[in-house]
C-alpha cells in the first residue's frame, strides 16, 4: 500500500499568516514560555503570529503564559485555539511557517513527524531526542537560546530557498517512515 497524507480541510487561516504552530498539551514540560519570550525579543516590525492548539492541561501554567503574553505585549500575535483534530490539524500544519516544539523532555513526538511528512519546517529545543530527529538548517532548526529561536524565524521568513530545501529534505526523510520501509529494515536486522 502506498504512503498517503491525510486530506486537507478548507479553513481560512490567512488572517494569522505567517504563523508558527504548536500542537500539544499546554503544560510546563512543553516550555511554551521559551517561545513567548523569544517572540518578545523579535523586532515588532517582523510580523509573525503564534498559534497554540491543544488542551490546557495545567491551568496555573496557562495563566502564567497569559501573563507573559501581556508582559511582552503579544496579545495580538498569540492565539490559543483549543484542541484540534484530523483535517483541521493538517490544515493548521500546512499553512504554518513552522511547527515548534521546545519541550524540556520528549521521546519521539508524532507531531514533528507529521509536520515533516507534510514538508514543513520545524523548530525544536536542543535536547538529545529532538536533535536526533532534526538536523539544523537541513530539515529544521535546533535552538538552545531565545536568540537562536529568533534567528531561525528570521531565516524562514527571509530565505525562501532554505524553506524549499527543508521542505524537500523533510518529505524525502518521511518516505522512510512508511510501514513498508520500516518492515524492510526490521527484517534486515532479524536476518542479519
Amino acid at each position: 500500500m502506498a504512503y498517503s497524507l491525510p486530506k486537507k480541510e478548507n479553513i481560512n487561516l490567512k488572517r494569522y499568516a505567517p504563523y508558527l504552530l504548536f500542537i500539544g498539551r499546554v503544560s510546563p514540560t512543553k516550555n511554551l514560555e521559551f517561545i513567548i519570550k523569544s517572540l518578545g525579543k523579535l523586532d515588532r516590525e517582523i510580523k509573525i503570529n503564534f498559534l497554540i492548539a491543544g488542551p490546557i492541561q495545567d491551568k496555573e501554567y496557562y495563566e502564567r503564559l497569559n501573563s507573559l503574553i501581556l508582559k511582552y505585549k503579544l496579545q495580538d500575535r498569540i492565539v490559543f485555539l483549543g484542541e484540534v483534530y484530523g483535517e483541521s490539524k493538517y490544515e493548521l500544519i500546512d499553512n504554518s511557517l513552522a511547527v515548534v516544539l521546545t519541550s524540556h523532555f520528549e521521546t519521539e513526538p508524532l507531531i514533528l513527524k507529521e509536520a515533516m511528512a507534510r514538508g514543513k519546517s520545524v523548530i525544536v529545543s536542543n535536547i538529545s531526542s529532538l536533535k536526533y530527529l532534526v538536523k539544523n538548517r537541513e530539515n529544521g532548526f535546533v535552538v538552545a537560546s531565545e536568540e537562536e529561536f529568533v534567528n531561525a524565524v528570521i531565516s524562514l521568513l527571509d530565505n525562501e530557498g532554505l524553506v524549499m530545501k527543508i521542505s524537500r529534505n523533510n518529505r524525502a526523510r518521511a518516505r522512510g517512515w512508511a510501514w513498508g520501509k520500516i518492515c524492510e529494515r526490521i527484517l534486515k536486522v532479524y536476518r542479519g
